[in-house]
């Protein structure tokens, strides 16, 4: 554990170098919320590029359930629900 006095010289240390890095406390705001904004875009691509096969996967699969249930209903079949277990499973 850090005395008070080295925990004080650490953190005033990391101010002077912001200090000489940025101008104001905005441009270092400005900075941290640009960033943040950058690798929120990119997290949210790359989620969205590893969902795209699981998605399309969901669609298929509610698409020929719905087909499957229409069919037998349209047929008027006696156990429809059947068709669309058989769908789900068959997909």
């Amino acid at each position: 554990m850090l005395n008070a006095k080295v925990r004080c010289e650490i953190q005033l240390g990391s101010y002077e170098k912001m200090a000489s890095v940025y101008e104001t406390e905005k441009d270092w705001i400005r900075d941290r919320i640009g960033r943040w904004g950058r690798s929120l875009g990119a997290d949210l691509t790359s989620a969205a590029r590893a969902a795209g096969p699981l998605l399309l996967f969901g669609l298929r699969l509610w698409a020929s359930v719905c087909l499957a249930l229409y069919v037998a209903f349209w047929l008027e079949f006696d156990n429809a629900y059947w068709a669309g277990t058989t769908a789900a499973i068959v997909c």
